[in-house]
């Protein structure tokens, strides 16, 4: 599939297609209603007309309850415009009757015009609803924030997700795309974060069936273990000690204060001492514990 993302935009495209036709119909006759306002014409041949009209009522009449229905199970563009195109018909067809029947027997010719107006006025007020829904499609228009919130709701009555941010929606025809980060435990194996994930993105479409989902799962590290490797990349780039606080190090001094006392070669008791102590010449003046030091022998 060449288009796998495109096929959704052709429903909007048809839907303003349609719209664009309602409304030169709608202004076509204003165009031709409002100078019979101040110069009526009779109605000729209203009989035949009748008949005519009738029979169009009844065949429109089938068509739009069926488009109706479609329109409520799937949510369609374009079935909603082209639903508006035929009920503006029946309403046309209803006040060409109307118009006949007051024209022939009551001579109410100015009733024909004003009837007119007032389908086309009631055409074109709908149809601007349906080409701006059209365009939101095209524009990608975020899901309404009810759905949104809903979505997040979904999410956070998992009891291992922390989080959820940067939510992202869009529908194009009746299938909802939607993309979000879940906030999850740093520590957590990458097996059991795929379940979250996985589990999350199931109760999600039991509320939206139709929709893609997408899941990023970012590790939470506020309780994390931050373990630093601060070795030699240079001159100045030793910096164990260095490191801001909320870090731990490995502590290669006190790897070499060990190895040189266990050696032999005459490291001094003073600097062994501060070593298995915690190294508070490295950890105190920032606030850092000597859980800070990560000591270790070899590496």
């Amino acid at each position: 599939d060449d288009h796998r993302f495109g096929h959704g935009k052709a429903e909007p495209l048809a839907g303003i297609g349609q719209t664009l036709f309602i409304g030169a119909s709608g202004m076509l006759l204003l165009f031709e209603a409002v100078p019979r306002l101040f110069k009526p014409v009779p109605v000729e041949q209203a009989g035949i007309g009748i008949v005519v009209m009738l029979i169009s009522i009844a065949l429109t009449l089938a068509l739009v309850v069926f488009q109706r229905h479609v329109v409520r199970k799937t949510g369609s563009v374009a079935i909603d415009a082209d639903s508006l195109h035929y009920t503006s018909d029946l309403l046309i067809n209803a006040s060409i009757i109307l118009a006949l029947l007051l024209s022939k027997y009551l001579g109410w010719h100015i009733l024909d015009p004003v009837f007119a107006i007032g389908i086309a006025v009631y055409v074109l007020y709908p149809a601007t609803r349906i080409a701006r829904t059209s365009l939101d499609i095209l524009m990608a228009r975020e899901l309404p924030d009810a759905e949104r919130a809903q979505i997040e709701a979904i999410c956070l009555q998992h009891p291992d997700v922390r989080g959820v941010h940067d939510i992202r929606t869009r529908s194009s025809g009746i299938t909802r795309f939607i993309q979000l980060h879940l906030e999850l435990d740093g520590d957590a194996p990458r097996r059991h974060t795929h379940a979250v994930a996985v589990a999350v993105a199931a109760s999600i479409r039991e509320a939206f069936p139709d929709a893609e989902i997408i899941i990023h799962q970012d590790p939470v590290l506020s309780g994390v273990k931050l373990i630093a490797e601060p070795w030699d990349l240079g001159e100045g780039g030793y910096q164990v000690g260095n490191f801001p606080p909320g870090w731990t190090e490995w502590n290669g001094k006190y790897r070499d204060a060990i190895r040189d006392y266990w050696s032999g070669k005459g490291g001094s008791i003073a600097e062994l001492a501060t070593r298995l102590t915690g190294s508070s010449d490295l950890y105190f003046s920032d606030g850092r514990r000597p859980y800070a030091s990560i000591n270790l022998l070899t590496a």
